[in-house]
């Protein structure tokens, strides 16, 4: 008997009716974006969940542009000199690198235009997992669940 073989799939009895789901697709590869959103939508059917009440989100920015400059870096010999960050306008702030156990501290001025501002560690390849956004709201703006 293989190692599998005795593994028994249990179906929840879940119920996604009247529910309405946001899902928010980031632009880090369109192959594996697409394939992520398509079996979300399909297990949301399978629970009831009606396309209508499905709202897709497209995070629009230059996230996939600077990762990939950055690993484009890594045949230049000055790369780890100039930290994999690129030489770009989409770049507003960056730090040194920053290697397992330590730490750093970027002061900046917050943009003054509303957004979603991406944040990437750019040494090559840690760009398609190791990133975030950073909101810029306006003042007195309700946060979801607050």
């Amino acid at each position: 008997m293989g190692r599998f073989e005795s593994i028994t799939e249990i179906e929840p009895n879940l119920s996604g009716d009247g529910l309405r789901i946001g899902i928010v697709v980031g632009r880090f590869n369109r192959g594996i974006g697409e394939g992520l959103l398509s079996a979300c939508t399909a297990a949301l059917a399978k629970l009831g969940v009606r396309d209508p009440d499905v709202l897709i989100v497209t995070v629009p920015g230059a996230l996939e542009s600077v990762g990939l400059k950055a690993e484009a870096m890594a045949r230049e010999p000055d790369a780890f000199a100039r930290n994999f960050v690129p030489t770009t306008a989409e770049v507003l702030y960056s730090t040194k690198l920053i290697n397992t156990g330590e730490n750093a501290r970027l002061r900046f001025t917050v943009p003054t235009r509303t957004g979603s501002y991406p944040y990437v560690c750019t040494f090559p390849g840690h760009w398609r997992t190791m990133n975030g956004l950073m909101s810029v709201i306006r003042t007195g703006t309700t946060l979801p669940g607050r």
